[in-house]
């Protein structure tokens, strides 16, 4: 029976074996529009040129303008920030299939990705191919690690988020793309002279162009997804803008293996819907959002007399406000504060089993969260800024009612050597998602702190320098972090564990402690015909759970060693070259120490828990842009990217199974390659 339910999931397993301030305005990235910047541009075509991709801040955050990073970094024709957020030192995945970033060594659960303030809990369609942001709907990307604003939501990591330009479209505008394997539209549309609304959306078409490619051995694979965007915006009045956002996305992936008649069916899905408002006034600013978002997933298998179903689901309501009063005065002191209340509901895990015992359904879990923070912000000179403050976070979930304190304090300095920022402070975070696989398949599901899985909690010593001369044309930055966690969840449960008629989630959920270290260094040259980026990363993630051993052991989310280069060449005009060649020690693994094989089924002896390492990973990704106009299509701006990812071919491993092959009774050791071996693409971008 083992080897049959480790059947139902080897083909998604290895479905990738085919070949193949420095000064800022107050508002927080979730503002309507995101703060007036630099990457506020209007026509892409000619500007895009000059645009640069990414600006850095001296604290170590980076605004992104996904228009310009899509156009130089695709995956099958799709532009995606969360491909260039990947390359930033201390930014990392566990492979090509991860289902999140790790920030600074911390979990991909750590990591908040919002839209309109409102979190995303799965930011990924199948396998990491593409994130579930649509580029041209949401150019403008916030990237935090490790030092934050007073107002950042309750998660230990980093902090990505989405937003649309914050000037109002004057006319229609659209853009279309048409790739490889998906093909999507954004459209956007004055509605008099004080408001606009923007529509998006993508579909893909994977079983129609490559059905027959989807086939590994026994076993046929069907897989599709598709997502919507759609953000109204209104400005009210000299000082208000109001705004919402909806958003949804589906993924749909279905195996069937002919040696066992079996099937299975994967289904996936986020939706989210925000309001905003911003007020701005002399001295005084607000924003306030109210929101809700849901995530669910469902695994379903289907055999000669047994069917199961393993569904999870969560949903988060709630609102967000923070604001600063400026005191002005010599000392430029500033009032910032913030309050926040949700509401959390979902049901765990579970799994239903006909003809095999079903387990009991569990109940709906249920918490609430309200938290609030105020700090001062203090620049006795001009080239000092001293911020103190704290937040306090009241939870309740059932019996559990913990009242959490963290404190923060960042200073920054600014001289002739660069800009140095010191940051100091505590995170909480009462949500926890475990599972059994980070390879994109969603199947990790979301729990709420309980008395039995206490909240996660972090403190976070972090240092940055940037230094960026005038009109020099490059500059120079680095940071250091050291973190300690307490609460670090782990899952040690497997896909068969599902089975169990008295299977319970919470019964497979581990707890410890954890400590993250380490330091990145980026270099960029950001003028001239040749652009580009070095970035060097190392670090530490560590974790010690007292039910399996005193001693540290390796993270799975561990990258110790990484380095980026990028280069970006104009040509001419209308035509750009680019290349990214990336480098990271392999993912740590726990090895089999020995293998026993009961019947058909094989069982495996592990060692010492992550303490090896797969092969270092390493890939050039190479493109060429070539924009250009028609006579016949006046006033619409065509561009076409050619691509090649993994241009020299390099074959990755991503997984390792152990498999017995009754039919050849043969018992091997697989090494599952990456699904980017050596993958050429083309899209064709129309923007008018």
């Amino acid at each position: 029976m083992a080897g049959v339910a480790r059947s139902a999931w080897l083909p998604l397993l290895c479905i990738g074996t085919l070949p193949g301030r420095s000064e800022t305005v107050f508002s927080s990235p979730d503002s309507i529009g995101y703060p007036d910047s630099d990457v506020t541009l209007e026509e892409v075509t000619v500007e895009a040129r000059s645009r640069r991709p990414a600006r850095l801040s001296a604290d170590g955050a980076v605004t992104l303008d996904a228009t310009v990073t899509g156009q130089r970094m695709r995956a099958f024709g799709e532009a995606d920030a969360m491909r260039w957020i990947g390359t930033l030192p201390g930014i990392s995945s566990a492979g090509d299939y991860a289902s999140g970033v790790s920030v600074d060594g911390t979990e991909y659960s750590h990591t908040y990705y919002g839209i309109g303030g409102a979190p995303v809990f799965f930011p990924y369609h199948f396998g990491g191919i593409f994130s579930v942001f649509n580029a041209e709907h949401y150019p403008v990307v916030r990237v935090e690690k490790s030092v934050h604003t007073p107002d950042m939501p309750p998660r230990l990591g980093g902090r990505i988020e989405f937003s649309p330009r914050r000037g109002l479209s004057e006319r229609l505008r659209g853009v279309v793309n048409v790739g490889l394997l998906a093909s999507s539209a954004t459209v956007t549309a004055p509605v008099g002279k004080r408001a606009d609304i923007t529509v998006s959306g993508r579909l893909s078409y994977i079983n129609a162009l490559y059905g027959g490619v989807l086939k590994a051995n026994s076993t046929d694979i069907d897989y599709g997804f598709n997502d919507y965007n759609l953000t109204a915006r209104f400005i009210a009045g000299s000082s208000d803008r109001l705004a919402m956002h909806l958003f949804y996305n589906r993924d749909f992936l279905s195996t069937a293996d002919k040696r066992y008649a079996l099937d299975t069916r994967f289904r996936w899905h986020n939706f989210l819907a925000a309001a905003e408002w911003e007020h701005k006034a002399r001295r005084f600013q607000w924003h306030q959002n109210l929101y809700c978002s849901t995530f669910g997933s469902t695994f379903g298998m289907t055999m000669t007399r047994i069917s199961a179903k393993v569904p999870s689901s969560i949903t988060e309501t709630g609102t967000r406000g923070h604001g600063a009063y400026d005191f002005g005065g010599s000392a430029g002191m500033r009032l910032l504060m913030g309050a926040s209340a949700s509401y959390i509901s979902g049901i765990p895990q579970w799994a239903s089993v006909d003809g095999y015992g079903s387990a009991r359904r569990p109940d709906r879990v249920s918490s609430f969260l309200s938290r609030g923070h105020v700090a001062v912000e203090l620049s006795p000179i001009k080239s000092l800024t001293l911020t103190l403050g704290s937040s306090l976070t009241v939870y309740g979930a059932r019996d559990y009612h913990p009242v959490f304190v963290d404190p923060m304090a960042t200073l920054e300095w600014t001289s002739k050597a660069g800009t140095f920022s010191l940051h100091a402070s505590g995170y909480t975070q009462t949500l926890h998602q475990v599972g059994f696989s980070d390879i994109g398949l969603a199947s990790n599901f979301w729990l709420a702190a309980s008395r039995s899985l206490k909240a996660q909690r972090a403190r976070t010593l972090a240092a940055s320098w940037m230094y960026a001369p005038d009109n020099a044309g490059w500059e120079l930055s680095a940071d250091i972090y050291y973190k300690r966690l307490s609460g670090a969840s782990e899952y040690d449960g497997t896909t068969i564990t599902l089975l169990d008629a008295d299977y319970d989630s919470m019964e497979h959920i581990i707890t410890g402690d954890g400590r993250n270290y380490g330091l990145g260094f980026m270099a960029s040259k950001v003028a001239g015909r040749l652009t580009g980026s070095v970035s060097l990363a190392w670090g530490r993630a560590q974790r010690r759970f007292p039910s399996i051993g005193s001693d540290w052991v390796t993270a799975a989310v561990e990258q110790r060693l990484s380095a980026t280069v990028q280069a970006h060449y104009r040509l001419s005009g209308s035509v750009g070259l680019d290349a990214v060649w990336t480098y990271a020690t392999g993912r740590p693994v726990t090895p089999v120490t020995a293998l026993y094989l009961i019947g058909e089924n094989v069982i495996s002896e592990y060692g010492e828990r992550n303490s090896r390492c797969m092969p270092p990973y390493h890939r050039l990704d190479l493109s060429a842009s070539w924009s250009f106009r028609i006579k016949q299509w006046p006033g619409i701006d065509n561009m076409l990217v050619l691509s090649v990812i993994n241009a020299y071919g390099h074959n990755n491993v991503s997984i390792v199974t152990f498999g017995y092959d009754t039919d050849e009774n043969v018992f091997a050791r697989r090494e599952a390659s990456s699904l980017y071996k050596f993958m050429p693409s083309i899209a064709y971008v129309m923007r008018f």
